[in-house]
């Protein structure tokens, strides 16, 4: 005890401690209980929001990729229809310039036909009209030369 007493414990210091474990009994029971409670609460809500948010991204980014195949896949069903109405356009406008040239050629082939056949006419009438023509010229000139004469 001598050895106590020159550390400077005294009868008190056992009273303290008493005083000090009564106290911090009672204090842990109402008072840091509530706060242990509120602490314990506040980390689950915390950990739950932020599985809450993992969560929530997860599901974003598999709509996010949901919604890119789905785009991908409309993406590729309109260039599919596009492509089919261009070849049938391309089709159409093969069958219009066919059915053009064909009408085409044969109208040039008609035209042909019926110049050729209208050369023909009229060399006919010319062949028919020169000697009378040639007459004509010829009594003109007889004409103006006996004028000329007399």
């Amino acid at each position: 005890m001598d050895m106590l007493v020159q550390l400077g414990v005294n009868k008190t210091y056992f009273i303290q401690l008493a005083i000090f474990i009564f106290s911090l009994f009672i204090l842990s029971q109402h008072v840091f209980k509530d706060f242990a409670e509120l602490l314990e609460k506040r980390e689950k809500q915390t950990k739950g929001s932020e599985d809450i948010a993992l969560e929530e991204q997860q599901k974003s980014a598999d709509l996010h990729r949901n919604y890119e195949e789905k785009a991908r896949a409309v993406s590729g069903g309109i260039k599919t229809i596009f492509d089919s109405y261009r070849e049938e356009a391309n089709a159409e406008f093969e069958k219009i310039v066919s059915k053009a040239r064909g009408e085409s050629s044969k109208l040039v082939e008609e035209s042909r036909h019926r110049l050729s056949v209208e050369i023909g006419d009229a060399a006919k009438k010319l062949k028919e009209e020169a000697p009378l023509v040639a007459q004509a010229m010829t009594s003109r000139l007889l004409s103006k030369e006996h004028s000329e004469r007399g």
